[in-house]
């Protein structure tokens, strides 16, 4: 069962939602720019390797009808959101992801609370496309590079 998946849209809302025990990422952007995650309970269930909230670009080309380049996944803000994710969670959990020629830039993840299995907040869970190589950080790295800065928090 798939979460909340939006694929090439833009300017959206997604806003104070409960998404809980969907065996696919909880909430993930596919090549979709300038939309609003905020304010949302999301919950992975404990044996998924999927996890939280993710956007993700390809290098597909093209344009969409309204949202410019097919392969867009820019400008996109995380912020106010409760996420917990389970043991089995690895890589691509919680973040953004991207091939080189994807179009991902200037997220934001901002003052969400995350949730792990133990409090271990130094497993890799969360990814972040750096422009040129994807990224698999622990949370302190993570806020060390400038995402979900305090008050976000992680733990237990």
């Amino acid at each position: 069962m798939q979460g909340l998946q939006m694929s090439n849209t833009c300017n959206d809302l997604i806003d104070s939602n409960i998404l809980t025990a969907n065996g696919r990422i909880q909430i993930d952007l596919q090549d979709s720019n300038t939309n609003t995650i905020s304010n949302n309970t999301v919950i992975a269930p404990s044996s998924s390797t999927y996890g939280g909230i993710r956007v993700s670009g390809d290098t597909a080309t093209g344009t969409t009808t309204v949202c410019g380049a097919w392969n867009d996944a820019r400008n996109n803000q995380v912020t106010g959101n409760d996420i917990s994710m389970g043991p089995g969670n690895t890589g691509n959990v919680n973040g953004a992801v991207s091939q080189p020629g994807a179009l991902v830039s200037g997220e934001v993840f901002s003052g969400n609370t995350y949730h792990v299995p133990s409090g271990d907040c130094t497993a890799r869970m969360w990814t972040w496309w750096d422009g040129s190589v994807q990224q698999e950080l622990g949370f302190s790295t993570w806020q060390s590079a400038g995402l979900d800065a305090p008050p976000a928090t992680c733990g237990s």
